[in-house]
């Protein structure tokens, strides 16, 4: 998504930062409401429409008010649906434009009308109706996937700033100021591409214009603390003692793991002998970075 933004290394962190406080504070809100108006916690949990939610507002509202209430979650998660949708198509087409995904060809492809990767519009909507059809065959299964979603996001999330922490100290230089830094295109060489990095020693500063300053390693190693707490816990099941069974047995780690493999496996098998990072146009963001003061072919400036 960040590559639809403008002004992405500011805007994309702010957008993380502000979904997350706004979460925090309205979550907070309706966790206190739910706590000071929830009459049966157990016909809450164990009602015959098989939401919770849905049982607390017939419970606190009534049938009709209660329904009208419930109408709006519906509605909201539509919309989430919809916002998942788009994250999810942009991610499988960045994967596939670096040829990272099997049949990468066709879903890296853009509608020439729309703008947008159609196709891996629906291959994800594909993926999500499969694995909706879940929830008819066994709510242990449907489970599984939930928690998978939890811990594969939190692993995506932490990844980066674990590698920041333990293994790039003193190297991480954020990509805005190699651009400023690297040589602009000659102008006999309009179509030019292969530029020389400066040495790193003059890399400086070592922070992007969104950071943390001095909390940035503490607040990273609370975040990979949290996750690295997290993630067994998501493994657990919801039962223990005799009560654990191949109906209730959380098969998350299974699932996962397996995923994992597959592609780990893969990736030794084939793709390490293709694959080599993502693809990134040096002569466009130069461009771009340079388009108000350019001239154009045509003598004016470029915008």
């Amino acid at each position: 998504m960040s590559e639809e933004c403008s002004n992405a290394n500011i805007a994309g962190p702010r957008a993380i930062v502000m979904t997350a406080q706004m979460g925090m504070y309205l979550g907070w809100a309706i966790i206190l409401v739910i706590a000071y108006t929830v009459k049966d916690v157990q016909d809450v949990v164990a009602g015959q429409y098989g939401q919770p939610m849905g049982s607390l507002c017939l419970q606190v509202l009534g049938p009709k008010a209660g329904l009208a209430m419930f109408s709006l979650n519906i509605f909201a998660q539509f919309f989430v649906g919809q916002a998942c949708t788009v994250t999810s198509s942009r991610v499988v087409y960045a994967y596939s434009r670096d040829g990272a995904l099997p049949g990468s060809r066709w879903l890296s492809k853009v509608n020439t009308y729309t703008k947008t990767p159609v196709y891996a519009t629906w291959f994800i909507l594909t993926i999500g109706a499969l694995l909706g059809l879940l929830m008819f065959a066994s709510p242990v299964a449907i489970g599984a996937v939930f928690s998978l979603g939890a811990i594969a996001q939190y692993i995506a999330f932490v990844f980066p700033v674990a590698l920041k922490l333990f293994a790039a100290r003193g190297k991480f230089r954020p990509g805005i100021y190699f651009l400023l830094l690297l040589p602009k295109p000659s102008p006999s060489l309009p179509h030019q591409t292969k530029t020389l990095c400066p040495s790193p020693n003059k890399l400086t500063p070592p922070t992007g214009p969104w950071n943390l300053g001095r909390f940035s390693t503490p607040i990273g190693i609370i975040a990979v603390t949290w996750v690295v707490l997290i993630i067994p816990i998501l493994c657990f099941p919801a039962v223990r003692g005799a009560d654990v069974n191949d109906k209730t047995m959380n098969y998350t780690c299974l699932i996962y793991g397996g995923t994992m493999g597959l592609a780990l496996l893969w990736y030794a098998v084939a793709a390490r002998k293709w694959f080599k990072g993502p693809r990134i146009n040096v002569e466009h963001l130069i461009h771009r970075s340079e388009g108000s003061s350019e001239e154009g072919p045509e003598g004016g400036k470029e915008k």
